[in-house]
C-alpha cells in the first residue's frame, strides 16, 4: 500500500512540474512576441489601391510588398504612385510575393534634388517622360529637344500645375547652360513633383534638336 501511494504521490508531483515546464515556456513565447519591434522602411508607391499600397522597398529584408493601410485614419497626404514614403509595420509578415505586412503609419517623404547627364537622360527619353524646356520662348524657337514643352523658368510656379498635371510623372528639365533648371527643377520639387530630374544645358546635349 505504501508503494502504491509512493508512486501516485510521484506521479502528482510530475504532473505539477510538467504543467510549470510548460506554462513557463507559454510565457517566454509570449514575451518574445512583446519584445518584437515594428519594423521603419523607405518604399516607393508602384500601386494604389482601396485598402492597400504595393511598393518596393528599401534598406529592409524584402523587396517588394503589399501594404495593408484599411486601419490607418492619420493620412494626410494623396498617395502617388512613384512617391517616396516612409512606412512603419508590424513584425508579422507573410511571405508570399510580394510580402503582406500591416501598416502602423505612413509619412511622406520629400523628393530629392536629382541632377543626371545629358546622356542618362536620353536613355531615360526611351520611356514615358516628360522634357521641359526652361527657356525663354524665343531660345526655344530657335531650336529645342524633340517633344520638349516650353514653361519658361519664371513662369514655372505660376504654370507648372495646369501644364504637368501628374505630380508623380518624370520629368527631365533643361535650360541653355544648366543654371536656370537646376532653379526649376527644385522648384517643381518644392511643389510636390515626385521625380524630377535636371540634365543641365541643351549647350551639352549632343543629340539632334527641333530647328526653324
Amino acid at each position: 500500500m505504501k508503494k502504491i501511494i509512493s508512486v501516485l504521490t510521484l506521479v502528482i508531483i510530475a504532473s505539477v512540474l510538467s504543467g510549470c515546464v510548460q506554462k513557463d515556456n507559454s510565457t517566454k513565447t509570449d514575451e518574445s512576441v512583446g519584445e518584437m519591434e515594428n519594423i521603419i522602411f523607405t518604399a516607393v508607391i508602384e500601386e494604389v489601391g482601396e485598402n492597400n499600397l504595393i511598393v518596393t522597398a528599401e534598406g529592409v529584408g524584402f523587396d517588394n510588398a503589399s501594404v495593408n493601410i484599411a486601419e490607418l485614419e492619420d493620412i494626410n497626404f494623396e498617395l502617388l504612385v512613384g512617391q517616396r514614403v516612409e512606412i512603419e509595420i508590424t513584425p508579422e509578415i507573410i511571405e508570399t510575393y510580394p510580402v503582406q505586412v500591416t501598416a502602423v503609419s505612413i509619412i511622406a517623404k520629400e523628393a530629392e534634388y536629382k541632377k543626371i547627364t545629358a546622356q542618362q537622360a536620353k536613355e531615360m527619353m526611351s520611356g514615358e517622360v516628360i522634357i521641359l524646356d526652361v527657356r525663354t520662348k524665343e531660345e526655344y524657337n530657335e531650336g529645342h529637344i524633340e517633344d520638349a514643352i516650353l514653361i519658361p523658368n519664371t513662369n514655372i510656379k505660376d504654370l507648372a500645375q495646369e501644364t504637368l498635371t501628374d505630380t508623380s510623372a518624370t520629368i527631365l528639365v533643361y535650360c541653355r547652360s544648366g543654371n536656370r533648371s537646376q532653379t526649376a527643377a527644385k522648384d517643381l520639387i518644392e511643389m510636390g513633383y515626385q521625380n524630377v530630374y535636371d540634365f543641365g544645358g541643351i549647350n551639352d546635349w549632343t543629340y539632334e534638336v527641333v530647328t526653324p
